[in-house]
């Protein structure tokens, strides 16, 4: 199965070290930085701080590989990490399993 991740992040800095240590592994087969406005409870109150998403794609059976590595690199306590099952034009599919391992 084809995914796409959705991982959040704190900086820039940040988003491109995952994104970087992602690739390198080749748990990813590539990735896109979006930055805005976040706001979420967090212990008892309500915050609004900046964060990087990185859009992701990747194939299922790295999903568990991802989230140890996000939870090595990443600063929160608990990030972001969610997929989202795809689908779409066959060579998009193609170019996804054969940049990942």
């Amino acid at each position: 199965m084809h995914i796409k991740a959705v991982i959040s992040a704190t900086s820039k800095e940040e988003a491109e070290q995952i994104c970087d240590q992602l690739l390198e592994e080749k748990l990813l087969a590539g990735t896109l930085i979006v930055d805005g406005d976040s706001r979420y409870h967090w212990k008892g109150e309500i915050v609004n701080e900046t964060y990087y998403n990185i859009q992701a794609y990747t194939v299922e059976s790295l999903k568990q590989e991802i989230i140890d590595k996000v939870r090595e690199i990443h600063s929160d306590e608990t990030p972001i990490i969610e997929y989202t099952e795809i689908d779409g034009n066959q060579d998009f599919l193609k170019w996804i399993e054969e940049n990942t391992k």
